[in-house]
């Protein structure tokens, strides 16, 4: 009877363990596990920017191609150009894709000529795309080189 205090710390202390367990074992059995979900948004959210800025690309190339096919036979080819460029950004418009046709549009061309071969520069074109909290921006400059044969090359 000497050593009554240590059988009460024994049996808080297993006690206490047995609680913890329990709490551990309730919390294992009501977790749900939403990380496959949230990773399945997240590669949509990817793939559907990449879409975007490849389809940007693609656009503008297909754009300055039909542009110089429309100037092609024409007197003063540079101004045609613009012109045709205008006009085809305009029919293909898509602001929820990429500011790509309103740069075209309403600002000032940057074409250059050098030795024959035409530079063409959109400067600060963006790709945006939003999926709940989530959102991927990003600014990029479209730059081309082209006569008035056809399309020579095309950077990002």
């Amino acid at each position: 009877m000497l050593n009554k205090r240590g059988q009460l710390d024994a049996m808080i202390m297993f006690f206490g363990t047995l609680a913890l367990v329990g709490i551990v074992l309730f919390s294992f059995a009501t977790f749900s596990d939403r990380t496959k979900t949230e990773n399945n948004n997240l590669k949509n959210l990817i793939s559907e920017y990449n879409f975007k800025q490849k389809y940007t690309q693609i656009v503008f190339r297909d754009m300055v191609a039909e542009a110089i096919i429309f100037a092609k036979d024409s007197e003063g080819f540079e101004k045609e150009f613009k012109l045709g460029l205008k006009k085809f950004a305009e029919k293909r418009r898509a602001p929820e894709i990429s500011n790509l046709f309103a740069k075209i549009i309403n600002e000032p061309l940057n074409l250059n000529k050098e030795e024959g071969i035409y530079f063409l520069i959109v400067e600060e074109v963006f790709v945006e795309f939003e999926n709940g909290k989530n959102n991927i921006k990003r600014e990029f400059n479209l730059e081309i080189e082209f006569n008035e044969f056809g399309i020579i090359s095309q950077s990002l």
